[in-house]
Parts: structure tokens; C-alpha cells; sequence
């Protein structure tokens, strides 16, 4: 694992999957799987992202960062139920912004705002403004709220301060 890691580090994703692969298959662990799925990830193989964050959670069930990956992935995918799903297992787990984050983005991305909302809500309420920010939440939002609108899913009229302009130069919960 440790050739992948500096494969992966120097920005050889190929050959980082490649060592990764080879690491899985002489001794498989979780830390490999996830190392694994993160480049795959990082390549555009999502599907193999997936075989390898759910090869993780075989070994070690409630592996956090292969949970919170492929819950991404799926987000990525489409399939929010799923990423519904696995967001609310690690956050049944433990306290985690990122799976508060991404449960409340799929749960918006499958038309249910109101739930979405609560989740963000609570996410402020839990970490403040700026660690939302800081870990890309209002980005996310904004590129949702920009994918319904050119698919016409969303009036303009909708994209108000309260729900995507926060400014990151802005103290916490100040609008612009």
C-alpha cells in the first residue's frame, strides 16, 4: 500500500490503482480498499470507486471514510436513495459535518427540501457557518441549485440569500 500511497501523492492515479490492486490482492485490508476507491474516485471510475469503498465496508462495516465516499458516489451517481442511506448509517455512527452535509445535498437532489433543509439547518446549528464553508457545503449547494435550474427543476426566483449566498467573508450566519 505504501508504493500507492506515493504514487497517488505524486499524482500517478494509474499506477497508484495499480499498487493499490496488487496490495489488495497479495493482503487485502481496509485502508488499502479506500486508498484504492479514493484514486478510482479521483480518475472518473466511479463504478470501480464503488466495487472498492463496498470490498471496504465487507471487511470493517462501519468504516467511516469508505461509508462517507461512497455515499459521495452515489450522490455523484444519481442514486440518492442509497446516498441517503449510507449518510444516515455514518451519522447514526457519530457526529460528522461531511454526512450532515451530503445527507441534506441528497436529500435536495431527490426533491425533498424540506428534509434537506432541516439537515442544513442543523448543520449550522452543530458547526457554524464557516466550517460549512470551509468543507465545500455552499459550493455543492451551488452547483445543485445551478444543475435544477439549467434543467428548469428550479424557478430563479428561488435562488434566494437564505438558500445559497452566504459569503465566505461574512461572519457566521450573515447573509449577503
Amino acid at each position: 500500500r505504501e508504493v500507492g500511497d506515493a504514487l497517488a501523492e505524486c499524482g500517478q492515479g494509474d499506477l497508484a490503482a495499480y499498487a493499490y490492486r496488487a496490495a489488495a490482492e497479495i493482503r487485502p485490508d481496509v485502508r488499502t480498499w479506500v486508498a484504492l476507491g479514493r484514486v478510482l474516485h479521483q480518475s472518473g471510475d466511479l463504478a470501480a470507486s464503488n466495487q472498492a469503498y463496498t470490498a471496504a465496508l465487507k471487511m470493517d462495516p462501519a468504516h467511516l471514510a469508505a461509508r462517507l465516499n461512497l455515499g459521495w458516489n452515489c450522490y455523484l451517481q444519481g442514486d440518492y436513495a442509497r446516498a441517503i442511506e449510507l449518510n444516515r448509517q455514518v451519522l447514526a455512527d457519530q457526529e460528522s459535518l461531511g454526512a450532515l452535509c451530503n445527507l441534506g445535498l441528497a436529500r435536495l437532489a431527490a426533491g425533498d427540501r424540506a428534509a434537506g433543509e432541516r439537515c442544513y439547518a442543523d448543520a449550522v446549528a452543530r458547526f457554524g457557518v464557516a466550517e460549512i464553508e470551509k468543507a465545500g457545503a455552499v459550493q455543492d449547494l451551488r452547483e445543485l441549485a445551478a444543475r435544477d435550474l439549467a434543467a428548469g427543476n428550479l424557478a430563479a426566483r428561488d435562488l434566494t440569500a437564505r438558500d445559497l449566498t452566504t459569503r465566505p467573508d461574512a461572519p457566521d450566519g450573515a447573509r449577503s
